[in-house]
């Protein structure tokens, strides 16, 4: 099983999610808060614009959503991997409120920068997902998302640069890469596991990487 997008990948299932009520398990006064993290499954094509899914919403309007974030990808692979190390196998497609489900692709095997056609829009890879606490409230996990970090399971997120539709089935197929140094893997171990001194500097000058991303690494330079 391929995990780079160059030997190509598949859209294996495709997601939005309305703003709606979230309970939040870790806390002892059972607020909630507000979120799109759940989504549903969605059959047939699918608009994408440059704000993201058609039928997609944000439950924090500037963080979600925006040109740079506008649609989240999540690699196949690793929801078993979630299942075996937190014994719960309901943390399968959609569960960290991804838009769409990648098989044959990884974050090992995706590159800042990246252009990819999926159906028949066009999208760039901008960085990976910073995951909040939102999946953790999901799913009564404290740290889950340290945990993404520190795996390297986050996913990423992309922009897009030509609108068009997506479904499941449509191939996720590599256009242009001219960044392959920066994998989505390479740069959340840079940005949070174990940097090398200067490496830091170094992926603060990527011109592809999201402005946000290259400001904070710039300041801890």
């Amino acid at each position: 099983m391929t995990r780079d997008a160059r030997d190509g990948g598949v859209v294996a299932a495709v997601f939005v999610g309305s703003v709606a009520p979230l309970p939040d398990r870790l806390s002892r006064s059972r607020r909630t808060v507000s979120s799109a993290i759940v989504k549903r499954s969605v059959e047939g094509p699918v608009r994408v614009t440059t704000t993201g899914l058609a039928g997609d919403e944000h439950g924090a309007i500037g963080i979600h959503g925006t040109p740079d974030r506008a649609v989240l990808a999540y690699a196949i692979a690793h929801y078993p991997r979630w299942a075996r190390d937190l014994g719960d196998d309901r943390l399968g497609p959609g569960a960290f409120g991804e838009n769409l489900v990648v098989d044959r692709v990884t974050e090992a095997g995706v590159c800042v920068g990246d252009v990819v056609r999926v159906g028949t829009a066009v999208l760039r890879v901008t960085q990976p997902r910073r995951p909040c606490r939102k999946p953790d409230i999901r799913w009564g996990v404290d740290g889950l998302s340290d945990l993404m970090k520190s795996t390297g399971r986050t996913g990423w997120l992309m922009s897009v640069v030509e609108e068009g539709d997506v479904a499941a089935g449509a191939p996720f197929e590599l256009v242009e890469r001219p960044y392959p140094r920066w994998t989505i893997d390479e740069v959340t171990r840079v940005a949070w596991r174990d940097a090398a001194p200067g490496e830091a500097a170094e992926l603060a000058r990527c011109p592809a990487l999201a402005p946000r991303w290259r400001d904070k690494l710039s300041a801890r330079v």
